[in-house]
């Protein structure tokens, strides 16, 4: 029957072609599109592992690792610090192992598949479907790689509709991707407050520019390399409290601006206000709320009480130890003039 119904001969030319770059860049996108939410990061404590020993945390689970058959165990391919693997499946023995792999940076890749990115008032931390927090430090570049993101996931959903639309699919009029669709309906009042990248985002829905699918796929392979230096770190649901703004658990209501049907600007606190602020207690101070301390950086669940005795504490270890430091200062000046003279 396969070699009735398929031409095996043209079938096998095919697969033993080389790749094109666009080809890889293009094949990953759509890998990740459809694998997501199975993603995996490294885990933080790698820095201390041998690369065999590597630990990979996904949302499921934490302290996975890479099966022994993945070509991602050879020691001159093992994943980056800041690349995400996407797999097919969690496979579970006497460890739990990530199977049918495919990498890509993850800030790059997640800003084109995630379904809700939440983002501060600077635009300099993204919060990605509540679960990962990434942070940087060059906010005008992040400003350039959201906007592109923007960009192409609006043409990644013009190609699939016209694709749909091509091969007679009654579907193909409304369909969307990854939480694509018409551009949010702002005021006047809301676009004037947005920052110029938004801005630019929130007007990509009124009127986007069509793409053949060889320059999209260029397009997202290229995305995918801008460099671009970021941290991230993964939030559990008490810490993704303490950083949404106007945050409840049995709702998906948020404070911000929604700039796209993906995208929310300044859901997320200003991490330049002071971390220490308590607000929203009860009156008699006994509710236990997400803070996290300025001075030691500690992520707790306190009282009101509480969180005056924390600070008074970290403060007073701070005086401590910056008179301790001023005194080794001090011997130090001490014992080079003694060695001097």
């Amino acid at each position: 029957d396969l070699e009735v119904n398929v031409n095996v001969q043209k079938m096998a030319d095919a697969t033993c072609s080389s790749l094109t770059h666009r080809d890889v860049g293009l094949l990953k996108f759509i890998l990740f599109a459809g694998m997501y939410p199975r993603i995996g990061v490294p885990n933080e404590g790698n820095a201390s592992r041998r690369e065999s020993e590597a630990r990979y945390n996904t949302r499921y689970c934490t302290g996975a690792t890479l099966h022994p058959t993945s070509v991602l165990n050879a020691t001159d391919n093992a994943p980056a610090p800041g690349e995400a693997l996407a797999f097919m499946e969690l496979l579970e023995t006497s460890k739990v192992f990530l199977c049918n792999l495919v990498r890509a940076p993850a800030l790059h890749i997640l800003l084109l598949v995630a379904h809700r990115i939440d983002t501060d008032l600077t635009v300099s931390q993204i919060l990605v479907d509540k679960w990962l927090l990434f942070t940087v430090d060059k906010v005008d570049e992040l400003h350039q790689l959201l906007a592109a993101a923007a960009k192409l996931r609006g043409a990644v959903s013009d190609a699939l509709a016209r694709s749909l639309r091509r091969s007679s699919q009654p579907a193909a009029a409304s369909i969307g991707f990854v939480g694509e669709g018409k551009g949010a309906d702002l005021s006047a009042e809301q676009l004037a407050s947005l920052p110029q990248c938004m801005h630019a985002i929130a007007e990509i829905g009124s009127g986007r520019a069509h793409e053949s699918n060889d320059q999209l796929g260029l397009a997202i392979s290229a995305f995918l390399e801008k460099p671009l230096e970021y941290s991230y770190r993964e939030l559990n649901s008490a810490s993704v409290a303490s950083m949404m703004e106007n945050f409840e658990d049995t709702s998906t209501k948020r404070s911000g601006i929604k700039v796209a049907p993906w995208l929310f600007y300044a859901s997320l606190k200003d991490p330049n206000k002071s971390k220490s602020k308590v607000s929203r207690w009860d009156t008699h101070g006994i509710t236990r709320r997400a803070w996290t301390c300025p001075q030691c950086a500690q992520e707790l669940m306190v009282t009101k009480s509480e969180v005056t005795s924390h600070l008074m504490t970290c403060e007073a270890n701070s005086k401590v130890e910056t008179s301790a430091d001023s005194q080794n200062a001090e011997q130090k000046e001490s014992d080079e003039k003694h060695i001097t003279s």
